[in-house]
């Protein structure tokens, strides 16, 4: 069964990723049982890896956009709030210039 288990686990890339630095024996208590129990594995690893690159983006714009952290937050509403930002500043610097007369 091992071997043909390890065979199986050669197929998904991901979940070999994940168990680089795990001792052997370990991998025996977090993995599933079955072979079709790793392929769903796999996909909730993709996934996940997925969820965590649009996370990523949102919470740089954010971080940029001078927002507060919402790292569950839609990307779509993400780029919607800052470009209301955006639009707020460049009103509040016109604003500023217009009432401070000139060039500052």
């Amino acid at each position: 069964m091992k071997s043909e288990y390890e065979k199986a686990l050669e197929s998904y890339p991901n979940i070999k990723n994940m168990l680089e630095g795990i001792n052997r024996q370990l991998w025996y208590i977090f993995l599933p049982a079955s072979i079709e129990e790793l392929a769903q594995l796999e996909l909730a690893i993709v996934d996940f890896q997925k969820r965590e690159a649009v996370r990523n983006q949102v919470m740089s714009m954010q971080n940029l956009s001078g927002l507060r952290l919402r790292p569950n937050e839609e990307l779509a509403e993400t780029r919607a709030r800052a470009a209301l930002k955006g639009k707020m500043k460049d009103k509040l610097r016109k604003r500023y210039k217009k009432d401070n007369g000139g060039n500052k």
